[in-house]
């Protein structure tokens, strides 16, 4: 849990956006000439990392690109001083427990303004669950960060199934009582607006918070009686064993709709809209 929550935090530090950090999935990313925020960033963080220790200017000039492939030659990387999606994700995940104490000042300063009020998570892209979601950002099993929009907590869940919109389980104990803890201290069906982590990518995106239709007891998909909060006879949605949550709870996003009624559901897609910066 420690690293999942440095990767975002770092997302942050780094200020990327759905649309910039969505380029990851490009074969190039940031390379010589390029000046931007997110050069500065990169330097930040090469410079934390040893590699770097030039001026932070936000101008990818030929320190950086010398320092770019410093680093990758020391983590086993293709050396050719291009920030590309595999650079940028090393950089995301192998960051060590001691740097975040030098980061911890950075990321303190990164903080979104909406209206008045200030808020820790980002602004997520409105993207629409059957075009731009479904099948092509989110598939069964995918472990996905969440964070919160209005408090900005992480936690993670799994992708369990779904066509309408998807169905998804707290990974951990852990997760499932920040999920608690988020919703009032118990489980709920409220509605709340989060950003799902899809491919790199920060989503707009609402989820409750009431795990349904499993039993911890039995085998995942085995028909059974008794499913959690009154689901009766049908397959056993709870995949996950021993984390404290029974069932699955619903992540929407944009035009998606619920599985029993095959509706779009208004209030899913308000917390969708909030998390989008468009309410």
């Amino acid at each position: 849990m420690k690293r999942i929550a440095i990767l975002l935090a770092m997302m942050m530090v780094m200020g990327f956006s759905a649309a910039t950090f969505g380029a990851a999935d490009t074969t190039q990313i940031l390379t010589l000439g390029v000046e931007s925020e997110q050069v500065t960033s990169i330097q930040k963080i090469l410079a934390t990392e040893g590699y770097y220790a030039g001026e932070i200017d936000g101008i990818f000039g030929n320190g950086t690109e010398e320092a770019v492939k410093a680093y990758q030659k020391a983590n086993g990387l293709q050396v050719d001083g291009v920030i590309g999606k595999n650079t940028l994700a090393h950089l995301f995940d192998v960051v060590s427990e001691e740097t975040t104490s030098g980061l911890a000042e950075k990321i303190q300063e990164v903080v979104v303004t909406r209206g008045n009020a200030l808020r820790s998570a980002p602004i997520g892209a409105y993207l629409d669950w059957w075009t731009e979601v479904k099948d092509k950002l989110i598939f069964p099993d995918d472990e996905i960060i969440i964070q919160d929009y209005e408090t900005g907590r992480f936690f993670k869940v799994v992708a369990i199934a779904g066509t309408k919109h998807m169905d998804v389980e707290a990974l951990t104990a852990e997760d499932a009582r920040i999920i608690r803890e988020l919703w009032g201290g118990d489980y709920s069906w409220d509605r709340r607006p989060v950003i799902a982590y899809l491919k790199g990518q920060a989503v707009a995106a609402s989820l409750n918070g009431m795990p349904h239709a499993g039993r911890d007891d039995l085998p995942y998909q085995e028909y059974v009686s008794n499913r959690s909060v009154g689901y009766g006879y049908g397959y056993n949605y709870d995949k996950i064993k021993g984390n404290d949550f029974e069932g699955v709870i619903c992540l929407h996003f944009k035009n998606s709709k619920l599985h029993k009624s095959s509706k779009v559901d208004p209030q899913h897609q308000a917390a969708i809209r909030k998390a989008a910066g468009l309410e």
